[in-house]
């Protein structure tokens, strides 16, 4: 009998040092969730000119220099983040062109801290 007993103590030992860790572990979790706010934001509805297409976002809460513009086979990918010491911020996005948009893009910021991006519609030769 002095062996069971002996096996209970060591696995409610070893349960009560799980329990303790999925504890810690679930501070962390709680914590990192606080500290970081991470958005994934998925396709974007454009506005079309006679001449573009033209995405807005707002980019207001992120410095200029942490903003950064890419394109990658006809998939525009923006990434923003901003970090102030006790929070981290990050937005990616990305979308297709449509068939009818080039791939000669250009990318403003205004004062108000809208970034729109633009794509020249193609012509029908090309």
């Amino acid at each position: 009998m002095v062996h069971f007993d002996e096996m209970r103590l060591q696995y409610e030992k070893r349960i009560e040092e799980l329990e303790q860790q999925v504890l810690e572990c679930s501070q962390m979790l709680q914590q990192l969730k606080k500290d970081t706010v991470v958005k994934d934001l998925h396709e974007q509805s454009y506005v079309q000119t006679e001449t573009h297409l033209c995405w807005e976002f707002d980019m207001s809460e992120f410095p200029l220099h942490n903003i950064i513009v890419e394109l990658e086979h006809r998939r525009v990918k923006l990434h923003a983040y901003r970090d102030d010491g006790d929070q981290y911020e990050e937005v990616f996005r990305q979308f297709e062109l449509p068939e009818h948009a080039g791939t000669d893009l250009s990318a403003k910021m205004g004062i108000s801290g809208i970034l729109t991006i633009l794509a020249p519609l193609r012509t029908k030769a090309g």
